[in-house]
């Protein structure tokens, strides 16, 4: 099989001349034909998990390339008297010299434009003419990264990584035989003009997946927010879990996050008076569990989300105040004062939930008294996590975090003892031991669970303790220990990029630790050499000077041969290119930073 955007060819080759059968299933709804004359077969599945709006069906058709054999069809047999055809099969005369290749286009509109898709892309062309079509088309993207200095094994990773990251959001719209393009919306079942894109979820990817690509591709980042003001206004919410339209997913809203991330580092193509009018939505309108903020009334009334009147309160607070900072700085950046400052206040509600006197995050009911808390139980107040790894999940205000710890030097200190942690867990409020448990175990880390999102920019927090080398050596250990080119190569689940976007990020030595400020805060580089080729033509080179397996820690770091004197670099800076240059040693160097970092 040989993809294009919307279509596929197969090449079904068997080992003997003779029959080949082929069998379509619609899966429960729709309908299925095929004309033996025409060489083609038509159907639809109607069949979905939800996520959808009325009239919902995945549209197709299939061109044979040869004459048809006999054809039969079945009807849904769990239905008395149906007369909806479920599925289909047909037969074909095949040998090796000669196998049945079959082209099929798909639409989420209608048969005839699933017809236009495979006429477009796929047409007269070979198995062979699509399948190096599709391999230039990838080729393209992954050459927008290329390192020198890795093993074949770590390349194999490193391309995989790189390829993963960009397979979602899914591309929805389609160009009609007008040269329209148009879509089917999930939101309310009608079709509409425009782009519109599917399918990812934003809880996980707004940490790494859009910032890599606003990084090296930010046209298209500026084409998936449009698409996203799309769903807005059919539906009348950005969506938070596209699947492909409105579905129940993590706490918060995160499009504040991908919005304001890409605007501040110049990804402005978009209409930003009705992009803000969604993001206000989200911080001002209670929501559900589908849309908006649930638990916002609460958040609202009192500074944060109660843990006995919503599950996951806590989680809740905390990634609420993130949105709210991402809303403030998205206002303050277009002249919204007035917004920018309201937001900013709230994004420092994050304080309700922090104990003081134990120096960590916690339920807090209505009352306004603590939950008991074991900072090992899972559920409750946290979402997919404990107190351990949410307690870190103030990416917005990091250095009021440090000083709530009482400074830098203790900061560290209890980074250590998260990382030092036994790696265990009790499932608490879930009714069983779910994947990320078990998989955050199994990684040995401490407490620091990779498989999941929220725990991805924790080992960089370093960098703002009196320890900026752990940084360096945690994450030089979870590149090496928890990613390979095995088919259990990733630890968990990958959501949608992520998990890799991250493995992209940490090889080249920055990460964006908060999105919605444009900056990166050092790592160190794993390869020798790597070119990342930026739009209009720049070029970033990134220098990992004496690197090696045994030299994982930063003696130097200077950035168009200016010194760095903290782990810090600005977007603005980056996206210009030059030479970014790591010199790698064997052991720490304690002093490499002559600028408290806490003072960023």
């Amino acid at each position: 099989m040989s993809p294009t955007l919307r279509c596929a060819i197969f090449r079904m080759t068997p080992a003997r001349p003779g029959s080949l059968w082929v069998v379509f299933d619609t899966h429960g709804g729709g309908g299925f034909s095929i004309n033996s004359e025409q060489q083609r077969a038509t159907g639809v599945s109607e069949r979905h998990s939800g996520g959808v709006g009325d009239r919902f069906g995945c549209h197709f058709v299939a061109d044979f390339r040869r004459p048809v054999g006999s054809v039969g069809a079945w009807h849904e047999r769990d239905v008395p008297d149906s007369l909806a055809v479920r599925g289909g099969y047909a037969r074909f005369f095949a040998s090796p010299d000669d196998p049945l290749v079959i082209a099929i286009g798909t639409s989420f509109i209608d048969a005839d434009q699933a017809a236009v898709n495979l006429e477009r892309e796929i047409g007269t062309r070979t198995f062979d003419e699509v399948e190096a079509l599709a391999a230039a088309t990838w080729e393209a993207v992954l050459q927008r990264i290329r390192i020198t200095g890795a093993t074949a094994q770590q390349q194999t990773t490193f391309y995989t990584a790189l390829y993963r990251s960009m397979l979602f959001p899914r591309i929805w719209h389609e160009e009609g035989a007008d040269g329209i393009v148009k879509h089917y919306s999930p939101y309310d079942g009608k079709i509409h003009e425009g782009i519109l894109f599917a399918d990812q979820g934003l809880w996980d990817t707004f940490r790494t997946v859009y910032p890599l690509w606003t990084l090296i591709w930010p046209e298209q980042v500026a084409q998936i927010i449009k698409g996203w003001t799309n769903a807005y206004r059919e539906g009348g919410w950005f969506p938070n879990w596209p699947s492909p339209g409105y579905r129940q997913g993590m706490a918060g809203t995160h499009m504040e996050a991908v919005i304001a991330d890409a605007y501040l580092k110049g990804v402005t193509d978009f209409d930003t008076d009705v992009v803000f009018e969604g993001l206000l939505r989200n911080g001002n309108i209670p929501g559900t569990e589908r849309v908006g903020r649930r638990g916002l009334e609460a958040y609202l009334e009192r500074g944060y989300v109660p843990s006995d009147i919503v599950e996951g309160a806590t989680s809740r607070t905390l990634e609420f105040a993130y949105g709210d900072f991402c809303i403030a700085t998205m206002a303050q950046a277009i002249g919204r004062d007035q917004e920018a400052a309201q937001f900013f206040r709230r994004a420092a509600n994050w304080r309700n939930v922090f104990d003081v006197e134990r120096y960590y995050v916690r339920g807090r009911r209505a009352d306004g008294e603590w939950d008991e808390t074991d900072l090992f139980r899972r559920g409750g107040a946290f979402v997919e996590g404990t107190a351990w790894q949410h307690t870190y999940a103030v990416l917005h205000d990091l250095p009021a975090l440090v000083q709530a710890f009482d400074g830098p030097k203790a900061f560290g200190f209890v980074l250590d003892k998260f990382f030092d942690a036994p790696p265990v867990f009790y499932p608490g409020d879930y009714e069983w031991v779910r994947h990320e448990m078990v998989e955050m175990t199994s990684a040995n880390m401490g407490q620091y669970a990779h498989n999941n999102q929220q725990s991805h920019h924790i080992p960089y927090l370093y960098n703002y303790s009196d320890r900026p080398w752990k940084t360096q050596s945690w994450v030089r250990r979870v590149l090496d220990e928890l990613y390979s080119a095995e088919p259990n190569g990733l630890l968990g689940d990958e959501d949608t990029g992520s998990l890799s976007s991250w493995y992209i990020f940490s090889t080249l030595g920055f990460y964006p630790v908060c999105p919605g400020k444009p900056e990166y805060t050092l790592g160190a580089p794993r390869f020798d050499s790597v070119i990342v080729e930026l739009p209009q033509g720049r070029r970033l080179e990134i220098i990992g000077q004496d690197n090696g397996d045994d030299r994982a820690y930063v003696q130097a770091v200077t950035f168009n041969d200016r010194r760095l004197s903290r782990p810090f670099l600005a977007h603005a800076d980056l996206a210009q290119g030059g030479e970014l240059r790591f010199v790698m040693g064997e052991q720490p160097k304690e002093d490499l930073y002559d600028v408290d970092p806490h003072d960023h």
